[in-house]
């Protein structure tokens, strides 16, 4: 688990162009892989459980004691952060002999929360132009595989997996100061904007075998739910000869070639379950789900 805070910030006076920015940048893989055996009568059971998660904080604001007054030169604010987190579990159990059982199971959670803040809290007195911009870029991917059997003469097995991958960033983007004046308004665009760019992917397999009896199981889910805000705040005003701009995004970015124009980001997120059973008797069952609800 890692919980990282980053800030950029001022709470002075600022005069000519400014520029705010604070970034993080973030990866986390967490793998673990065993193997089991037992032979005559007996039991094995092997279980397996791998957790990454990726929280905390990265601000970039004019505090409520700022002020700037960049003339005619441009003001920007950006608050950028990128997560990864990964998680691999797999397990084995196997067992041999006249009667014997094997038992395995794999458990896997990826987790990315956290908040990206971008803000002006502090007059912005003149400036050419203004940008405010949160945004996020994240990956959760949890990959889980449990196999259990054998070959006794009385044998049973089950194995069990279970993925997880869960990609919920907050970005914010707000103006809650004056921003111009009517008798000094921003002489050009003042753009506040939240940007979303993130994917979630799950994969579970379990698979078990033996003489007698076996059963699998494995569960897969996804859930892509990011918290996208853009507001002008109660104590905010701005006064612009160009254009007032407030966007909120997922899965859409600035063009690298032409800041006006927005591209959509290919992001894919999936969620896979398999399973599979072989004896005597068996029985297999699966359950893959995965859930999109940016708000």
């Amino acid at each position: 688990s890692v919980t990282l805070p980053f800030s950029s910030r001022m709470s002075g006076t600022r005069s000519a162009s400014t520029k705010l920015d604070a970034s993080s940048d973030f990866t986390t893989l967490s793998s673990v892989v065993s193997v089991s055996r037992a032979v005559a009568m007996s039991m094995v059971v092997k279980a397996n459980r791998v957790d990454s998660s990726i929280g905390g904080t990265v601000e970039a604001y004019v505090g409520s004691h700022g002020s700037i007054d960049a003339s005619t030169g441009a003001v920007s604010v950006k608050a950028t952060s990128s997560e990864t987190a990964k998680v691999n579990a797999y397990g084995i159990a196997v067992s041999g002999g006249i009667s014997a059982a094997a038992i395995g199971v794999s458990l896997g959670d990826a987790s990315i929360t956290g908040t990206t803040t971008a803000y002006i809290g502090g007059a912005v007195t003149r400036a050419g132009s203004l940008t405010v911009q949160a945004k996020d870029t994240s990956i959760a991917s949890a990959q889980t595989f449990a196999l259990a059997g054998g070959v006794a003469a009385f044998g049973a097995a089950g194995a069990g997996a279970r993925a997880t991958a869960k990609s919920a960033p907050t970005m914010r983007a707000y103006i809650d100061a004056a921003v111009g004046a009517d008798t000094s308004p921003i002489s050009g665009d003042v753009i506040v904007r939240s940007i979303s760019i993130g994917e979630a992917r799950a994969e579970a397999l379990g698979v078990a075998f033996t003489t007698f009896a076996s059963v699998a199981g494995s569960v897969a889910k996804v859930d892509v739910n990011p918290n996208v805000r853009t507001y002008i705040g109660g104590g905010g005003t701005v006064w612009a000869t160009g254009s007032v701009i407030l966007e909120s995004l997922h899965n859409y970015d600035v063009d690298a070639t032409d800041a006006a124009n927005l591209t959509r980001v290919s992001r894919e997120s999936k969620a896979n379950a398999t399973s599979g059973a072989g004896s005597l008797v068996s029985g297999a069952g699966s359950d893959a789900r995965a859930i999109g609800t940016p708000n």
